[in-house]
């Protein structure tokens, strides 16, 4: 998705511009519009008081049309599925705060929306190899467009649940963020995979380094020297001594403590 073809839309509201420029929204019942208002953001250092907008201009309610979710059945469908955890979610809100057993079902439920994101990315990519889709150019860029929103929504809440859901101060972290790398990357050991079948004839393919470099990364020491024994010059000197300080460099396996990571 470019950002020409994002949607987007201005609203010349007086009273959301005192109030700078912030909008509330609300479903209609019924239908697939959203009711818009102009709406002032309340904090805790907010005064108990009238704001100072109050009674000088109208409360003007704008109705919006979503279409993108409605028009297209599998995301119809996410939306159905993921009503239920949303529900759960608003019951457990109610409760109240500080409690540890809440954090942990915080986390379950953040798991539960991922799950439900991951299942129709796989539908979508599904869908999108139909004859029907792959016929109808336009069909074809929104099924595209809705994979390459869910995954990076998928993606980044996966990275914010590690970082900032679980706080617990004994959480470990290199671990975590090493398994979310190769859990939303797998192609580089996709591809190294590949280079091991291919034995001698790796170190041709263009992308012979830049794996071996992106393995080293990952902690993936024993897989780089593996690709690089299979290597036509490896009897050379500068190989034998990248060899030695891959087999003595040192890799970090209890993690490291989420409190020193985020201080």
């Amino acid at each position: 998705m470019t950002e020409d073809t994002v949607p987007h839309f201005e609203i010349g509201d007086t009273l959301a511009m005192r109030c700078g420029n912030t909008l509330t929204a609300s479903f209609v019942p019924g239908g697939s519009k959203l009711a818009l208002s102009a709406y002032r953001p309340v904090k805790w250092s907010t005064p108990d008081a009238p704001s100072e907008s109050a009674g000088e201009e109208p409360v003007l309610i704008y109705m919006a049309q979503e279409t993108t979710l409605y028009t297209e059945p599998l995301l119809r469908s996410l939306l159905a599925e993921t009503n239920a955890t949303f529900a759960t979610l608003q019951v457990l809100g109610q409760g109240s705060k500080g409690d540890a057993k809440k954090t942990v079902e915080y986390i379950k439920i953040s798991r539960t929306y991922r799950s439900i994101i991951r299942c129709c990315l796989e539908k979508l990519e599904h869908a999108k190899q139909s004859p029907e889709v792959q016929e109808n150019e336009a069909i074809k860029q929104r099924h595209a467009d809705a994979i390459l929103t869910f995954y990076a929504i998928e993606c980044l809440w996966h990275l914010f649940e590690i970082l900032y859901m679980q706080q617990q101060h004994n959480q470990l972290i290199v671990t975590q963020l090493l398994e979310w790398t190769r859990f939303h990357y797998p192609n580089t050991e996709d591809a190294a995979t590949d280079l091991l079948l291919m034995a001698e004839e790796a170190s041709e393919c263009e992308s012979y380094w830049d794996t071996l470099k992106t393995l080293i990364m990952l902690g993936q020491l024993d897989v780089t020297r593996a690709i690089l024994s299979q290597h036509r010059k490896f009897n050379q000197t500068a190989f034998q001594t990248a060899d030695q300080v891959l087999k003595s460099m040192p890799v970090y396996q209890d993690g490291y403590a989420m409190q020193k990571f985020c201080s």
